[in-house]
């Protein structure tokens, strides 16, 4: 089953994030496999909880010429988003107390994620919409770089908002949809 989840979330970087570009610096780390991966099963909310912990001290130990970026997946527990939402708030607050911030950044993403001033069928949730609820690890260091080279990086969510408007809820529903049904 972890394979499968790793293949589904890596199908979902290729095919959506890169291919709609809505992560302009995703492209040479997914190419160059910098990115890890890592499934967290359980349906408990501590163990999840230990799972992110234990995902975040690897990543945090690894080298980041190999591990640039990570996923932490979470197939079974947070599927509300809500409680995925709380999830994520304890995990930034882990972050804080380890003496993290500043070194690691977390995104989130979740099938039904939804911006705090969007509809839930507004097309723009689609650029944190992923086909399994996860935390992706960013070294900060690396992300204000890639900032740095970037030009006019602010404008970024605004671009991906648009491309996702004109593309429509339907079809982005149907894309990711399509994702989870390759279970090969």
């Amino acid at each position: 089953m972890s394979e499968t989840i790793i293949r589904q979330t890596r199908q979902w970087i290729e095919q959506h994030v890169i291919h709609l570009n809505l992560c302009p610096f995703a492209r040479p780390v997914y190419a160059e496999e910098r990115i890890s991966y890592k499934v967290v099963e359980g349906d408990d909310f501590a163990v999840l909880y230990q799972g992110f912990l234990a995902t975040l001290l690897d990543f945090v130990e690894s080298d980041p010429q190999r591990n640039t970026t990570g996923f932490a997946i979470f197939p079974d527990g947070l599927h509300d988003f809500g409680s995925y939402l709380d999830f994520v708030a304890q995990c930034e607050q882990a972050l804080l107390d380890a003496g993290l911030q500043g070194i690691v950044q977390l995104a989130s993403f979740h099938p039904q994620y939804c911006f705090a001033q969007a509809t839930a069928d507004d097309a723009a949730n689609y650029s944190n919409r992923s086909p399994w609820p996860m935390l992706h690890l960013l070294r900060e260091a690396d992300m204000e770089l890639a900032l740095s080279a970037y030009k006019n990086p602010e404008k970024i969510p605004l671009r991906n908002q648009k491309q996702l408007r004109k593309l429509g809820t339907a079809v982005l529903k149907r894309r990711l949809q399509d994702i989870l049904a390759d279970s090969r």
